[in-house]
């Protein structure tokens, strides 16, 4: 790929005088030699990254530690698509730390999903693992399966910088 890229952006910069085609070739290559690099940055971030499934529950594992949620403590679990995104939504039985650390990134406050569900959950993305994680979901915890739904796209959230930064903040706020 990079050879691609690269070697008529050297041919044409070698010559001294690329022109208008030449020039927007540089452009062109400076735009995707960036996008490769920020895609390759942000899947070296995630490589240690793991979703796993088993009878006890839906495990998170990450460099920073793991996270094991029960199925005794969801309510509801099930796929949600937003055009070509999938994530996997995990509604828990009671309330859910906001600010938990390995966690907090995934919570969203929307619409519950149908009646009796909360209004926070947790939302993952799924990338490429959309099929066996809703195999794993209805083979652990097919009570709590209410199976995909569909939404437009420009729906899915994205998380509670703000609040969080606030929340954190108070709790090592001092006392006055």
């Amino acid at each position: 790929m990079v050879g691609l890229i690269g070697a008529p952006t050297w041919t044409f910069l070698a010559e001294g005088n690329p022109g208008v085609l030449g020039w927007i070739w540089v452009y062109f290559s400076l735009v995707m030699g960036c996008v490769i690099v920020m895609v390759a940055f942000f899947r070296w971030r995630r490589r240690h990254l793991v979703m796993a499934f088993d009878a006890v529950g839906f495990w998170w594992i990450t460099g920073a530690g793991n996270v094991l949620m029960p199925w005794d403590s969801l309510e509801g679990v099930g796929t949600y698509r937003f055009g070509s995104t999938f994530t996997l939504e995990l509604c828990p039985r009671e309330g859910l730390e906001r600010d938990h650390p390995l966690l907090w990134k995934f919570v969203r406050d929307t619409e519950p999903l149908r009646e009796g569900l909360p209004r926070l959950r947790y939302r993952i993305d799924l990338e490429a693992n959309l099929k066996p994680c809703e195999e794993a979901c209805r083979r652990w915890a097919p009570h709590l399966w209410f199976g995909r739904i569909d939404q437009r796209p420009g729906t899915q959230g994205s998380p509670d910088y703000a609040g969080h930064d606030e929340r954190l903040r108070a709790r090592v706020a001092p006392a006055d």
